[in-house]
């Protein structure tokens, strides 16, 4: 990757995420995504929001269908948006999809955020001793 980052003259960081991006298209769950980067209608940087935001999708709360649903539908807004705006709504895609999954994923964190503070908060009481002087 270094050597393609010089020869390229991309930094880094950019070379890795665009071969991060490559290596995601070329699984078939991102085909639609691939197809439509082969085809200009999306442009790299709003390719790889669209793949994160599916990615990130909780696997244990959605199915396949639910998931092509949510890449079909930054598709759409792909054109609408810059990927600064894509990426909020990636973050918000499955309360608009499906809301009580969202709802459900969102309230795991609380969920174990509240139980953490449980197993953390202490209370002591302990007597104070008189002292000569307060009395």
């Amino acid at each position: 990757m270094a050597w393609w980052a010089r020869r390229s003259r991309l930094t880094r960081g950019e070379a890795a995420r665009l071969l991060h991006l490559g290596r995601a298209l070329d699984r078939d769950e991102h085909a639609p995504v691939a197809a439509a980067l082969s085809s200009g209608e999306v442009l790299a940087d709003r390719a790889g929001v669209i793949v994160e935001a599916v990615d990130a999708l909780p696997t244990d709360l959605t199915d396949s269908a639910l998931r092509t649903r949510a890449e079909q539908a930054l598709l759409g807004e792909a054109a609408k948006h810059d990927a600064k705006a894509l990426r909020i709504l990636g973050r918000r895609i499955l309360e608009t999809l499906a809301p009580e999954i969202g709802e459900a994923h969102e309230q795991r964190p609380l969920d174990a955020e509240e139980r953490a503070a449980a197993a953390a908060a202490r209370l002591t009481l302990t007597d104070s001793p008189t002292t000569p002087a307060s009395r």
